[in-house]
């Protein structure tokens, strides 16, 4: 409040001056007026106390809510060693990275509110992957995969984005893939450009289908070619069947 009022040439609203202006428009003429403010203040902060005290916590909430829309919950998923199930790296620790794949699950929807963040951290991602795997002497990425299940919604600016990923992410050789788009996000990319662009080759229902079949289209494989539904998966530094 003072910092508001010092734009408009105000005195401190528990300034000494207040005070004496105050005193002076209600008349008082002793200091038992004094008194009678320090007994208001402290009726009010007894029965009007509880009904700010949780303003706070509404602020802190609100900020969540805000970091929530604007930045999209995306994790790094690895492969659980002996199962076709692909889990948050940081929550599973006996789950490992696939080489070559960089697979995230991205846990928000997506949309304009935060589109611009949501490509910038993938790329990022991608850099620190790329980097990590140079200090390590291990395979780089070659393919970025999009686990879309848990996406509830996307609208144009989204899709947009996706569109302006997939460009970015060829420029530098590298495939970029989704993985099961539900419902209403499925409906919006098929009515639009991205579902020609991605085409049946960069859209798959599961991610152990996606790494196989991209694994194989890198390796040269023909592009109808069939797989066995007991895929198999590369690992940092080792395959298993």
């Amino acid at each position: 409040m003072n910092a508001a009022g010092s734009c408009f040439s105000c005195y401190m609203a528990s300034g000494v001056l207040t005070r004496t202006a105050l005193n002076h428009n209600t008349g008082n003429k002793t200091t038992v007026s004094n008194i009678v403010m320090a007994s208001i203040v402290l009726v009010m902060m007894t029965f009007l106390m509880p009904l700010i005290h949780y303003t706070p916590n509404v602020g802190i909430s609100i900020f969540k809510i805000l970091m929530h829309v604007t930045r999209p919950n995306i994790v790094m998923m690895g492969n659980v060693p002996g199962t076709q199930s692909y889990r948050n790296l940081e929550q599973y620790k006996d789950a490992k990275r696939v080489s070559s794949f960089l697979i995230l699950g991205v846990e928000s929807p997506i949309y304009f509110a935060n589109s611009t963040y949501f490509k910038h951290r993938i790329l990022r991602w991608v850099k620190e992957e790329e980097e990590r795997a140079i200090s390590k002497l291990e395979c780089g990425i070659k393919c970025v995969v999009l686990d879309m299940s848990t996406v509830t919604a996307i609208d144009t600016t989204g899709i947009e984005s996706l569109l302006q990923l997939q460009k970015t992410l060829k420029k530098r050789s590298l495939e970029l893939v989704l993985v099961n788009p539900v419902g209403d996000v499925a409906k919006k990319l098929r009515a639009s450009e991205a579902w020609k662009i991605f085409g049946s080759k960069r859209i798959y229902m599961r991610i152990d289908e996606a790494i196989v079949a991209i694994s194989w289209l890198l390796n040269g494989m023909p592009s109808n070619a069939t797989f066995n539904k007991k895929s198999w998966i590369i690992y940092d530094n080792e395959m298993a069947i």
